[in-house]
């Protein structure tokens, strides 16, 4: 009888206890809402702590800002989303209408993010695009294009300017997918400020006819130069200067260039008397892979250079030297460009030496000798080029005029006995290159078209202080 009662009194204190723990669990049904808009709220985080902070389980509401689950009365429930402030509420306060769902709202608010710094490897593939990451690759000191491109592997520049990648000079040097420079692109590489260059891109295997892609394969590269996004759509560049004085000396140069989206203007100017040589600014580099394109201009009889010394001519020579140079490039439509450049060099220089010479002996002889040397020279070249360049037709055509004058003066004078030389040269040359490639039924039919005048004056004087015979005036002209 004992045991029936106290297996009774054991059942009946489990009952209670199991009916307890229902009475204290609460099914919820809730939706979160912004608080301005009152629109659902997806993806808020309802976390269910104890009132000591622990967290029990955790649930997500859905697209419509939905949620269920079940919770004790003395529980609390823990509202989060990104961008709204956190919402702490008691499962007791919340008041929940039969069939309704509880309306739970949340405040907006700015979230300030941590600092995140992204990394750029130096050198990435896209394809058969090669992209130097020019920030890795600076050092102290550098401030031009030039002075980067010496440092990234594979791309080599000669003294000259020419630049050239894996050994083979590259066949276009593009600025934002833009041909401006053509073969004049070393304004570009040593005067461009090198802050306003995010990558260098290298386009291996470049084809710079459209419709030849995937026809004509081609083993070099081209370049193209991608500008950081704050030197787009606004006019860039630099002037710098110095001047010295007792001797007077000066070396300034200008740099200015403006990228827009469907046209580019770039404009170099340089001056110095320092010796340096500034004709390599306005040179243009021979473009190998299109030798239809280009034919040595014929030599002339006289000497066109001044003589050089075994020391660096910035020990010796006295000059005034000028470059400049005038790029331009529009978008007629998308596949049809004019191209305009204007190219000028100007330069006056000269140098002297005198030597002396004793001889001794029973006659004793000295030899004094004197010589100077003065050459000014001038060279104006426009270019007007017109290239249609689509995947159904290549055209393009470059008209061309060079105007040059050359003056060189020579005198040595021997024991005040003198003979004085002088040259001058006229050289100058109007050319057109045409190019088109078209579709003709099956067959692919390519026209290239050289055409070029030549004028070239020279004339030689020479005048000596004793012997008549030396009084000559000598004219060349080749046509």
């Amino acid at each position: 009888m004992r045991r029936l009662l106290l297996l009774f009194y054991l059942l009946t204190t489990c009952f209670t206890l199991f009916a307890q723990q229902e009475e204290a669990l609460v099914k919820l049904t809730i939706e979160v809402r912004d608080s301005a808009s009152l629109q659902p709220l997806a993806d808020v985080m309802c976390r269910i702590v104890t009132p000591k902070g622990k967290m029990l389980s955790y649930k997500i509401a859905d697209g419509r800002g939905n949620l269920s689950f079940t919770a004790h009365q003395e529980d609390a429930l823990v509202f989060t989303l990104i961008g709204y402030s956190k919402r702490k509420i008691n499962v007791a306060d919340i008041h929940q209408i039969t069939n309704q769902p509880a309306i739970i709202l949340l405040s907006s608010k700015q979230v300030e993010l941590k600092e995140v710094v992204v990394k750029l490897s130096p050198i990435r593939k896209q394809g058969d695009t090669l992209v130097y990451n020019v920030g890795s690759f600076l050092q102290k000191g550098d401030r031009h294009l030039e002075d980067v491109l010496k440092k990234l592997p594979g791309i080599k520049v000669s003294e000259n300017g020419s630049v050239s990648y894996q050994g083979r000079a590259i066949n276009r040097f593009y600025i934002e997918g833009q041909d401006m420079m053509g073969n004049n692109y070393t304004q570009a590489t040593r005067n461009m400020p090198i802050n306003a260059v995010r990558n260098v891109e290298v386009l291996e295997n470049h084809q710079p006819i459209k419709m030849m892609q995937g026809r004509k394969p081609s083993e070099s590269a081209a370049l193209n130069i991608s500008l950081n996004k704050n030197h787009k759509a606004r006019p860039f560049g630099e002037i710098t200067g110095s001047l010295g004085v007792k001797p007077t000396v000066w070396d300034n140069q200008l740099f200015l260039t403006q990228v827009l989206k469907h046209s580019q203007t770039l404009v170099s100017a340089k001056m110095s008397n320092t010796g340096k040589d500034l004709s390599k600014e306005t040179k243009e580099h021979i473009d190998v892979y299109n030798l239809d394109a280009y034919e040595p201009l014929p030599q002339g009889v006289l000497q066109e250079d001044i003589s050089q010394e075994a020391l660096p001519q910035e020990q010796y020579l006295q000059n005034k030297s000028y470059s400049a140079g005038f790029n331009n490039i529009i978008t007629l439509s998308k596949d049809i460009t004019l191209r305009s450049n204007v190219l000028l060099y100007e330069d006056h220089a000269g140098y002297n030496q005198s030597t002396t010479n004793y001889y001794g002996g029973l006659t004793p002889i000295t030899l004094e000798t004197s010589e100077w040397m003065k050459q000014r020279l001038f060279r104006i070249v426009p270019t007007l080029k017109y290239e249609e360049n689509s995947t159904h037709r290549f055209f393009s055509d470059e008209l061309k005029y060079s105007f040059g004058r050359q003056t060189t003066e020579n005198q040595v004078v021997t024991n005040d006995i003198g003979i004085t030389e002088q040259i001058r040269i006229k050289p100058s040359y109007i050319k057109n290159y045409l190019s088109s490639s078209f579709k003709l039924g099956k067959s692919m039919l390519q026209i290239h078209s050289l055409l070029r005048y030549t004028d070239r004056r020279e004339q030689l004087s020479t005048a000596s202080d004793s012997l008549p015979l030396y009084n000559v005036t000598e004219c060349f002209a080749t046509r």
